[in-house]
């Protein structure tokens, strides 16, 4: 793969969050490369569990029937002495997060929703993440970190969003899970996703 020069999202160690980069495969097609840099003379266990734990989320939703229309689909996966790696064939898609860039051109229907066909295609391309969440859910997984960074879309008239970013996803036993979030020690149900995607519509 023939990754582009400039991270669209810088890596966070501190945080687990995955360095975002534009490329392209040996056939020609472009990709979305996931990228956890390795530390020096650290221990990368922590990084190495959130890569693992994608990779599941990944395999698991393959075979479950429409995630290929509405989850970004896993095309490679790997590791070298400088970090992990995930491949996801995203097409001509792009984090919404980078299309709402109000200098960027071509996505503006993202930005203003004045004219009724507009806002017609925004629903319907966030019905697309409804249906990937219910995908998620009926595999009994919480996706976790919904935001807009997780949605990918080539900003044109296309119904294309499609879900991505599952470092964070997590399995549920039961309606809600019994291990505590670090912050504040509540259980977690299916309904935080959901919290998530109104403020994601919002």
């Amino acid at each position: 793969y023939r990754p582009a020069d400039a991270y669209l999202l810088k890596p966070g160690r501190a945080t687990g969050v995955p360095g975002i980069i534009e490329g392209t495969s040996a056939d020609g097609n472009p990709v979305l490369i996931r990228v956890w840099p390795r530390g020096a003379n650290v221990d990368d266990g922590d990084l190495v569990d959130i890569w693992r734990n994608e990779l599941r989320v990944l395999h698991r939703l393959g075979g479950s029937p429409g995630a290929e229309d509405y989850i970004a689909r896993l095309i490679d996966a790997g590791q070298d002495d400088r970090g992990f790696y995930i491949v996801i064939g995203a097409g001509q898609r792009s984090p919404a997060e980078v299309l709402l860039d109000p200098n960027r051109r071509g996505t503006e229907w993202l930005r203003s929703m004045s004219a009724p066909n507009k806002r017609r295609q925004l629903w319907q391309n966030l019905r697309r993440i409804a249906l990937a969440l219910e995908i998620l859910h009926s595999q009994g997984l919480l996706h976790c970190n919904l935001d807009t960074w997780s949605v990918l879309t080539n900003g044109g008239s296309d119904l294309d969003f499609q879900l991505t970013g599952f470092e964070w996803s997590m399995r549920l036993l039961g309606s809600v899970s019994t291990r505590a979030r670090q912050t504040g020690g509540a259980a977690v149900s299916f309904l935080d996703d959901w919290a998530a995607f109104a403020k994601l519509c919002a």
